[in-house]
């Protein structure tokens, strides 16, 4: 009996005194601390509610509030997409050379081959040779072509270029007019012919080389030619510097 009492009273309550489980379980825990070692991700409050919750969450499950760092959200990778294109294009944009001021083109005078100096250009008769900037132009002829489907008959023009220039350059069969009899002007003539014909000049934009010679054809339509008319440059319109042909008349026509 005595060796039982004896046992019995060594025997501790645990129930009575603290323990180190308690003692660590008094202290007060962090907002950075793991709830259990099994999250490898800390803890944080949300912004909105300020309900501690596992960091790694995208969206807080009590208010729903986005917890994504801002450079892990799609608006502001395309902000970054947008500036980065803009800076491109600015930088692509400065780096083209500002184009140069456009001159005003001024018309050459045309020069009469084999007449005095100072001669006019006007009223020629057809085979005179003019000269603007070693571009020799000559009109070699004027006949009948066609019957046009009003009933006219159409002019064929027949033009001779020879380049003495030291370049190429472009012949546009827009530089070239008719006058009729009473003073008006009409452009080339584009259309088909009672043959069914489809009729164009021959050179609507005609490189011709240094050196080379070219035979251009132009249409017209009408019985009442008058002049045939040419302007030295395409891009610069200019009456004074107009150079015209003579276009003789049949009895005919005389007559009326």
């Amino acid at each position: 009996m005595v060796y039982n009492r004896r046992r019995r009273s060594k025997q501790l309550n645990f129930s009575d005194g603290p323990s180190r489980f308690d003692t660590k379980r008094d202290r007060p825990r962090k907002d950075d601390q793991p709830l259990s070692p099994s999250f490898s991700r800390k803890v944080m409050r949300c912004r909105r509610c300020g309900v501690r919750i596992v960091s790694n969450v995208d969206h807080c499950p009590y208010c729903g509030e986005n917890l994504r760092p801002v450079f892990m959200r799609l608006w502001f990778w395309l902000i970054i997409v947008v500036l980065l294109a803009a800076s491109v294009t600015y930088i692509i944009v400065r780096g083209i050379p500002d184009p140069e001021p456009i001159q005003p083109v001024l018309s050459s005078k045309p020069v009469v081959v084999g007449a005095k100096a100072g001669s006019s250009y006007k009223d020629l008769a057809i085979g005179t040779t003019i000269d603007i900037d070693s571009l020799l132009v000559t009109v070699t002829g004027v006949e009948n072509g066609s019957t046009a489907k009003d009933g006219s008959v159409v002019k064929i023009v027949t033009v001779l270029f020879s380049n003495n220039r030291a370049d190429s350059t472009t012949l546009f069969s827009t530089q070239w007019r008719i006058e009729r009899t009473d003073g008006t002007r009409d452009d080339t003539y584009i259309g088909t012919t009672v043959d069914d014909e489809n009729i164009n000049s021959n050179f609507e934009a005609y490189q011709l080389k240094a050196g080379d010679q070219f035979t251009g054809r132009l249409y017209f339509s009408g019985d009442d030619l008058a002049k045939i008319v040419f302007s030295p440059n395409a891009l610069d319109y200019n009456e004074d510097n107009l150079a015209t042909w003579s276009v003789p008349q049949s009895p005919s026509t005389q007559d009326e």
